[in-house]
């Protein structure tokens, strides 16, 4: 294994949590990371620390059993990077040391214990990544702690580390006044800015709120809440019994026993820094130790567009036809909308997806790969507006409900700014069956109201009638006449 990752490297992080061990290997390092492939043991390592001082004998056993699984597998997958990172439990017992040596005689490599300010610096990192411009707070609760760290425009500056994670307050008595004896010590923490929740226990609340509500789509990265509607959420899982949480299949019984203090952790927190917003995040301390790795100018770039250009380079027939077609369109939009800009060449580079699904279905495929694409700077109305462009990419017409519920995210200018993206993008890959050469030969341009398409004379077998109908959709909304010159 390399000390240092190198830029399209394959990476893996072991996260040695207090509740539990976790294995995610990423295909490229760098500004956009793509999973593939994720494990993860609950142990329950934390359990009991309060009064035993030590690890939970029985996780002790599971962590060291899985852990040597996990380094043999990632060997076997070919990374090259590797990093076994220790958090709560195993800084705070006292056999914590006696744990990584066992772990690092077994493993033949090093583990790492974080302290609380790392862990809550690599957590807002995390956080970062996901989120480029988060200005607020940022909160993750594990197993064994709660990490809360100040966001200013994209930087992390104040941070601290309570141990407040549901494995810590389980056996405490007066739970309310522990958490908030925590939170009466903060003097930074400033009211009226949105908090964005990290840990997996606070994505099961936002996964639960979205079923409730029947939310269209279903992804806790970026899916957001006002302060009244968490609160009420946390009082309905405080409140509930174990037996409707049991009725509850979307999440495991290990998860439902520790969701009422999960609740009460995030309902004293909502009280005391009174948020303008909620806002979830799966981004968090293993995808933020990577990005800590990263070079500096690497940080400020766009991992939508990182991840979108990667997934052109690994699924399309022709990567740089995406490129061409955006700078083919660039005549009907304007510079200044740099937002709209940013998810048109997003479009461009997912337009070949679905080349090879079958014709009847690629409309609906593009729509939910596009919906559901594991990037990240993106919110959910930005994955409404790149799947209606896929959708519309490849001829999709009449949308289903639920496809109707996710475009409902977007406002009707950004529907149809979608449409027309999709127009363009179905125009360009029929005109030119998605070659380079023939559509840099093209242009489009509006003159006198007309939206017009011109085509070298040795072009003149290409005006047939799929390109016309085409076209002729692209001026309908664009309000414009049609035509087609090959002089």
């Amino acid at each position: 294994m390399i000390s240092h990752p190198r830029k399209g490297d394959r990476v893996s992080i072991i996260d040695i949590g207090s509740r539990s061990l976790q294995l995610v290997i990423y295909a490229d390092f760098g500004r956009s990371l793509l999973p593939i492939h994720r494990e993860k043991v609950i142990t329950n390592l934390g359990q009991n620390l309060n009064n035993s001082g030590i690890l939970f004998p029985a996780g002790r056993k599971l962590t060291e059993s899985n852990v040597g699984r996990f380094v043999s597998l990632v060997r076997e997958m070919k990374v090259e990077y590797l990093a076994l990172l220790g958090t709560a439990a195993m800084r705070e017992a006292q056999d914590g040391l006696a744990l990584v040596k066992s772990l690092e005689t077994l493993c033949e490599t090093s583990v790492r214990i974080l302290s609380g300010p790392e862990e809550a610096l690599y957590s807002a990192y995390g956080v970062i990544s996901a989120f480029p411009e988060a200005h607020g707070l940022m909160g993750d609760l594990g197993g064994g702690s709660l990490e809360l760290v100040h966001i200013d425009k994209g930087e992390p500056k104040e941070k601290t580390s309570f141990p407040l994670g549901p494995l810590a307050l389980i056996n405490q008595k007066d739970i309310h006044e522990v958490i908030q004896s925590a939170l009466n010590s903060l003097s930074w923490i400033a009211p009226n800015q949105p908090i964005y929740l990290v840990g997996g226990a606070w994505r099961t609340l936002a996964n639960y709120h979205m079923e409730k509500v029947r939310y269209p789509i279903p992804i806790s990265l970026g899916y957001r809440l006002s302060p009244e509607e968490a609160l009420k959420l946390c009082r309905k899982i405080m409140k509930a019994s174990p037996s409707q949480l049991e009725k509850w299949s979307r999440t495991t019984a290990e998860r439902k026993q520790t969701l009422p203090l999960a609740s009460l952790v995030l309902h004293e927190l909502i009280q005391y820094i009174l948020p303008s917003e909620i806002i979830f995040s799966s981004y968090g301390l293993r995808e933020g130790y990577l990005y800590s790795l990263i070079s500096p100018k690497e940080q400020k770039e766009d991992p939508l567009i990182e991840g979108c250009s990667h997934f052109n380079i690994r699924n399309s027939r022709c990567p740089d036809f995406a490129e061409v077609a955006y700078n083919w369109m660039n005549i009907l939009f304007t510079e200044k909308n740099q937002q709209l800009n940013r998810l048109r060449l997003a479009s461009c580079l997912l337009s070949d997806m679905c080349w090879m699904d079958h014709h009847n279905f690629d409309d609906r495929i593009g729509f939910f790969r596009a919906l559901s694409i594991p990037y990240v700077g993106i919110s959910h109305s930005d994955r409404s507006f790149l799947a209606y462009a896929i959708f519309t990419r490849y001829g999709g017409k009449e949308l289903s409900k639920s496809e109707e519920a996710a475009i409902a995210l977007l406002d009707k200018e950004g529907q149809t700014q979608a449409r027309l993206i999709g127009l363009l993008l179905d125009l360009a890959y029929v005109l030119s069956g998605g070659t380079t050469e023939i559509l840099k030969q093209t242009k489009l341009g509006v003159k006198n109201d007309i939206l017009g398409l011109s085509l070298p004379n040795t072009f003149e077998d290409f005006e047939g009638f799929e390109v016309n109908k085409r076209l002729k959709r692209v001026g309908k909304i664009l309000g414009l006449k049609t035509a087609i010159d090959t002089s």
